[in-house]
């Protein structure tokens, strides 16, 4: 993937922190939280990832592929901060594990064997009924829940058969054993936050928890009444956790 064409958002001067979002969104998700942490005194970059969003297409969905991409983005800056919700706090962690990484954070990630239900639910025949059920409710909620609201405008309209088979090919290529081992492979002594919603119902807290037993020395925090969308819904609570942690406090 390095090389591939990437869109992306930037925010004020400074350190360089890089914002990596999940699927099926993209930088807009950062949107509000990118310049609070340029108020704070930091270079804030968020690209859509590759196949989502504004970016371009890429001929592999593979972690070890985004983890490449990853590589290429942050050559000329060196080691930064990294952050990322979902998907991205796969690629993220895939980052720190190479040496990319002043600092982890990861906001609504487990880093274990949980992402196999992707993998299921990703073939037939639940494939089809599940991605329409999603989109469908994410068309509801956005009546009510910014962060839903926003992603029908990110750049691709969910619930078109587009959005699904990028979808799927995500979820395909994971490899739940490769995500289980990443907390293993991390540099001993890397800052690490984990940033979770009490009322995330795609990743609940007990996988925040196993997370954090995984990765020792790692600090939990939790923000009251957010969901998956936290970054976005939540952004002032979760600057004045993730401020600290880039701050090295």
């Amino acid at each position: 993937m390095a090389g591939l064409p990437t869109a992306l958002r930037r925010w004020g001067d400074g350190p360089p922190v890089v914002l990596l979002h999940g699927v099926p969104t993209s930088g807009w998700l950062w949107s509000r939280l990118g310049p609070r942490l340029a108020a704070a005194g930091f270079g804030v970059l968020a690209p859509d990832l590759p196949g989502l969003g504004q970016s371009a297409r890429p001929q592999r969905w593979t972690l070890d592929a985004y983890g490449a991409w990853l590589e290429a983005l942050l050559d000329p800056m060196g080691p930064t901060h990294l952050v990322g919700q979902d998907f991205g706090g796969l690629v993220a962690a895939w980052g720190a594990s190479r040496g990319l990484a002043r600092s982890l954070c990861l906001v609504s990630c487990p880093l274990s064997r949980v992402w196999w239900g992707a993998k299921v639910t990703a073939r037939p025949p639940l494939r089809g009924p599940l991605y329409r059920w999603f989109a469908g409710r994410l068309y509801v909620m956005s009546a009510v829940q910014p962060s839903a609201r926003e992603a029908l405008s990110s750049g691709l309209e969910l619930g078109t058969r587009d959005l699904a088979l990028r979808m799927e090919a995500i979820a395909l290529a994971l490899d739940p054993a490769q995500i289980a081992a990443l907390p293993e492979r991390l540099p001993p002594g890397l800052r690490t936050l984990l940033l979770w919603g009490t009322d995330d119902r795609m990743f609940g807290l007990r996988h925040a928890r196993s997370t954090q037993r995984a990765l020792p020395g790692a600090v939990l925090r939790t923000i009251s009444g957010a969901r998956h969308g936290l970054p976005f819904d939540h952004a002032a609570a979760a600057a004045a956790e993730l401020i600290p942690l880039l701050k090295g406090r």
